[in-house]
C-alpha cells in the first residue's frame, strides 16, 4: 500500500478525526490532485464534509 492508500482507507474509516489530522489530510490530497488518482476529488469531499462537522 501507497501513502495515499492509507490515507484514503483512514478517511473512509469510521476512526474519529481530528480538525489538525483533516486538515493535513486535505494538504496531501491536495498534492495528488495533478496525478489524475480517481478517488482523489471523492476523498478530499469526505474531508471537506468532515471539516464541515467539526466547525471548521
Amino acid at each position: 500500500m501507497t501513502e495515499l492508500d492509507d490515507l484514503i482507507a483512514w478517511i473512509n474509516s469510521d476512526q474519529p478525526k481530528s480538525v489538525p489530522e483533516l486538515q493535513r489530510a486535505a494538504d496531501v490530497l491536495g498534492r495528488h490532485l495533478r496525478t489524475g488518482e480517481t478517488r482523489v476529488p471523492e476523498a478530499r469531499l469526505r474531508v471537506a464534509v468532515a471539516l464541515e462537522r467539526l466547525g471548521a
